[in-house]
């Protein structure tokens, strides 16, 4: 179970959105625990490119791994230096009272621990569920004070 999300890693490691795809099986979603609802694997996989400009030098580092027959839980921790522009996402706008889709890079380092929860099916992901804390980033990124970290 936990040679998926290995696969998974290395892909998003060498920034490969093929690769990345190729763990996904078609129908599969994508849910973060701060947004409505899950998107399709598509959607997900169409965002990379965006994230990598953020965070050229972005990688996932595994932590813990626990996994049963159908599900895989992983502490991961996402590191990386903005060094291109941040896209924000609605809640980052939200915490910084701002309607700007973007913001210049901070030039700062990010290290960020998150636990994923990967359902398999067929070696495949078929859904995963993501949890990451919402205002960390932006404090790590000193675009909010250390106080909203709370």
């Amino acid at each position: 179970m936990t040679a998926v999300l290995r696969r998974l890693v290395a892909a998003i490691n060498n920034h490969d959105t093929t690769a990345v795809a190729s763990c996904y099986a078609p129908d599969a979603w994508v849910h973060q625990s701060e947004w409505p609802k899950p998107i399709a694997v598509a959607a997900w996989i169409e965002a990379f490119p965006v994230l990598y400009e953020s965070f050229p030098d972005l990688r996932v580092e595994l932590r813990h791994l626990a996994a049963t027959e159908r599900s895989v839980l992983a502490e991961v921790t996402l590191v990386g230096t903005n060094s291109g522009p941040l896209h924000l996402g609605s809640v980052d706008r939200l915490l910084l009272n701002t309607d700007a889709e973007r913001v210049p890079p901070t030039g700062r380092g990010l290290r960020m621990a998150g636990v994923v929860v990967l359902d398999i099916a067929d070696g495949l992901i078929a859904a995963e569920r993501q949890y990451w804390p919402s205002a960390e980033p932006l404090v790590q990124l000193g675009l909010l004070p250390a106080a909203a970290n709370l």
